[in-house]
Parts: C-alpha cells; structure tokens; sequence
C-alpha cells in the first residue's frame, strides 16, 4: 500500500529574520528604592494597633459587659460595708444617747442634793451668827431700851443673903445671853444652861417684838435684888412677862419646874438680833 503521509521535514537551515535597524536589549528592571530607616518598625507598630483596635471592635461589647459587670460588683461590696459601718455608728450614736440622758438625770440629782446641802448651810450659817452675837453681847455691853422709871439697868443682883435656903447657882458678873426661840434650865448646873426649847425661861417673838416667857410658873414683879425670903413672900403673881413688861431692868421673882425659888433681872436686850441678856439667882431646896 502506498504510504499517504507525508513526511514534514525539518529545514536544512534556520530562518533567518529579517535584517533591518539593529534593535538593542533591553537593559535589566531598575532597583526598588530603599525605605527610609525605621519604616519596617512603624508598619508592624501600625499593623500591632490595627490588630488592638480590631480585637476592642469584635470584643467591645463583651469586655464592656464584663468591666460593668466587675464594677457592679465591688461597687456592691462598698455599699455592703457602707450600711454595715452606718449600722455601728447608728448603734453608738443610741448608746450615746442614753448615756446622755442617764448623765442628765444625775446632773438634774445632784443639782437638787446641791440645793438641799446650800439650804442647809445657810441655816447653820445662820444659827451660827446668832449664836456668835449672843456671845458678842454676853461679851460686851449690853444695849438697853425703856429703863422703868427707879431702876438702875446697872444694878446686877451681886451678893444676895441665901436667907433659910443656899445658892443654887447664880450668874454673878457673868451674865447669860438667850436668843428668841430659845429657852434656858434653872435647875441645871450646866455651862450653857441647858438651851434648847423646853426650859424654865426663854425669849420668844409676838407681833415683831419680844417678850421674856416662863414655862408654867408664876412670875411676880419686883423693884429690887429679891432675897429669896422676898420672892418666897410675893402674893401678887401673874403668868408671864408681856411684850411692854420684857424691858432692860425688869426684875422678877418665879419658881423653877424643880421647885427652887428664882430671881431674874433684864440686863440687856436687843430686838434686831433677838436676844436678851439676864442675871439670874437660883436658890437650892432643902434636898439638895
């Protein structure tokens, strides 16, 4: 069989192109040009931030929630401790209040007991004054008033004969002074007098003056120094002295609550201290 293909066969020599201008190569691609120093660096800073600011844009929402969430929290522990503190202090501030007003009270006592105790010293200041003028007046001079008519303010009753019976005890030169309100003992031998409120004579106030009382016993004036026979024999006899009778010099004749016969003289007396100052002569019982 005949063989159709044909064959190609390669030519014997190469194809020359075309002559024409002579062409150039081409040269070799110019360098890239060198970046500054430092710009590597600050494209991996800029890259670093893009990924911060990318991961705050994707996660904001959750990391917000979870700040908010850890601030709720220890905003709720402050609060807890807050109301615990305010609870203490809201219980000391009771407790300092009714210590407050315990304290009020013993103030409010103790003022009361202070007033009691100034009350109380102002009497015995009192009663001290007078006492210390009654001793000024036994003292001193003695302040005389009406004077009857005949009588000497003067005259103290000095050495009376005892008469049928001795002396009991008698003032002498040493008068004694009584303050109003109190009395003194005729049948006692006792340095006061046993002054008190319940003796043989006292001094006592009526309508803003004085008067010289006797407890019980008849009382009889006289115009001199009695003897004891002389106030034994006196028949006109009469309760007490009055207010016009209690006068410096007055002189009287009585008997004790013992029963011993007494002479008593006026020798001083002063209504704006309320005392009076008396010699006195007191005659013993045939016991004694």
């Amino acid at each position: 069989m005949a063989d159709n293909t044909h064959a190609h066969t390669a030519p014997s020599a190469p194809v020359t192109p075309p002559t024409g201008p002579a062409t150039t190569a081409p040269s070799a691609a110019p360098s890239p040009p060198t970046p500054p120093a430092g710009t590597g660096r600050k494209r991996r800073e800029g890259r670093k931030r893009r990924g911060w600011w990318g991961f705050l844009v994707n996660r904001g929402t959750e990391l917000l929630a979870a700040i908010l969430t850890l601030v709720a929290a220890v905003l709720g522990i402050w609060g807890a401790q807050l109301n615990n503190e305010n609870d203490e202090l809201s219980a000391r501030v009771d407790t300092l209040q009714d210590d407050g007003s315990v304290l009020r009270e013993d103030n409010e006592s103790l003022t009361e007991d202070l007033a009691d105790v100034t009350t109380s010293r102002d009497s015995w200041k009192a009663r001290a004054e007078e006492a210390e003028n009654a001793l000024a007046d036994a003292e001193g001079s003695t302040t005389s008033t009406t004077v009857p008519e005949g009588t000497d303010p003067d005259d103290a009753p000095g050495s009376i004969t005892p008469g049928a019976a001795g002396i009991f005890r008698q003032t002498s030169d040493n008068p004694v002074p009584i303050a109003q309100g109190y009395s003194i003992d005729l049948d006692t031998r006792a340095s006061d007098w046993d002054v008190g409120g319940s003796g043989d004579v006292g001094l006592y106030p009526s309508s803003g003056s004085l008067y010289l009382y006797v407890s019980g016993n008849a009382v009889s004036l006289v115009d001199h120094a009695a003897t004891y026979e002389e106030c034994r024999a006196q028949t006109v006899l009469q309760d007490s002295l009055t207010v016009e009778q209690t006068v410096v010099g007055r002189q009287l004749c009585t008997t004790t609550n013992e029963g011993r016969t007494a002479y008593v003289k006026i020798v001083g007396l002063d209504p704006d201290r309320g005392t009076v100052t008396l010699h006195i002569v007191v005659w013993t019982l045939e016991t004694d």
